[in-house]
């Protein structure tokens, strides 16, 4: 269990030193030359975190409750869909009439408390991240091979 979660960390690392590496690169390419500076990347690392923590409490406690087999189906697919569902009803509700400025003003807000924002999806990642950890360490010994 502390391996799989180890690799997963590093993976995830990884994923994000390598946008970061590549951030100036694909700066150079794209319409708009807007390049974040130091506070908005610790937002995009703590946002990634968050996803990063939820996706393992939704995937590793099944994987290791119910086997690999149907731990992927109910642990990442449907997850997943799920997640691009919520994403897509969140999306068509912002764009009713009247509701367009609900992502602006989430925006706006953390913007100007960028620090505190990205402090605290930080420390819920871990939380729910030690979560996940705990809950699939008790499924892990619970099991019968």
């Amino acid at each position: 269990v502390t391996g799989r979660y180890a690799l997963s960390l590093l993976m995830f690392l990884g994923g994000i030193l390598l946008g970061f590496a590549l951030m100036p690169v694909a700066n150079l390419f794209s319409f708009s030359k807007w390049y974040p500076d130091f506070k908005w990347c610790l937002a995009l690392i703590a946002f990634g975190f968050l996803l990063y923590s939820l996706l393992c409490l939704s995937m590793y406690p099944l994987l290791f409750k119910l086997g690999y087999l149907k731990g992927r189906l109910w642990g990442v697919f449907v997850p997943t869909m799920v997640f691009g569902l919520i994403s897509a009803l969140f999306t068509i509700y912002e764009r009713l009439p009247g509701n367009e400025k609900l992502i602006t003003s989430m925006l706006i807000y953390a913007s100007e408390h960028i620090l505190s924002v990205s402090g605290g999806m930080l420390v819920l990642g871990g939380i729910i991240f030690v979560l996940s950890y705990l809950l699939s360490t008790w499924q892990y010994q619970k099991r019968e091979f």
